[in-house]
């Protein structure tokens, strides 16, 4: 129907630099996150694959080490427990290093379909006047998750990954991606709170979903 508007999310990892079909959408948005913030979500969503999996024995020891993370913030290595928590979940150890390969794809997108920006932080903030002004449409002033979804949403926030990384971590993804993060538009920091303290609602209580014996 040529009166009809089709909204399609795809993730950047499923669209190549060579696919022409994307030059052929009227409207193209490329929505990026702070990806000190993308790490910490993705490794506690990470414990949705023990419940896939229906691996009880597997979660409880993932749950272990996030309790010592989440006790003891600034001498446990983020770094070390994404490694460990994705060793048990099944995937490669050193998934965490192909982070700079995932933001290459994205930039590399950006460059070739300029698409316009949209930071996930001005959601959070509800600063859409420029998205509203691309699209033409007014966005709703509140939005409600889907309960199917429901499993994803968590903080709603940004700026957790101070919480979360040590002195080593820092250093080690301002070495890794510090150049991609300036062109996303990010700064680099090289501090952490001396005494950080992380949220059990939004950490053991959140992963706590995804308990397999809870969906046995």
């Amino acid at each position: 129907n040529a009166n009809c508007d089709t909204l399609t999310k795809v993730l950047v990892g499923h669209i190549r630099a060579d696919h022409e079909v994307v030059h052929l959408l009227s409207h193209r948005i490329l929505i990026v996150r702070d990806p000190r913030d993308r790490w910490i979500s993705q490794l506690l969503y990470r414990f949705h694959q023990f419940q896939k999996r229906a691996d009880a024995t597997s979660f409880r020891k993932a749950y272990s080490l996030l309790e010592k993370k989440v006790e003891h913030p600034g001498r446990v290595s983020t770094r070390e427990l994404t490694d460990d928590i994705n060793e048990l979940a099944g995937l490669n150890r050193g998934k965490l290093g192909n982070l700079r390969g995932q933001l290459s794809m994205l930039l590399e997108f950006r460059n070739k379909f300029d698409p316009h920006v949209v930071r996930y932080e001005d959601f959070v903030d509800a600063r859409t006047c420029d998205l509203e002004q691309y699209i033409g449409c007014v966005l709703p002033s509140t939005v409600v998750v889907d309960k199917q979804f429901a499993r994803v949403a968590r903080t709603c926030s940004y700026g957790e990954w101070r919480k979360w990384l040590t002195p080593d971590d820092v250093a080690w993804i301002n070495h890794e991606i510090g150049d991609q993060l300036l062109l996303l538009g990010y700064e680099l920091e090289n501090h952490v709170p001396e005494s950080p303290s992380i949220s059990h609602e939004t950490s053991l209580c959140y992963v706590s979903q995804f308990d397999p014996e809870k969906h046995s």
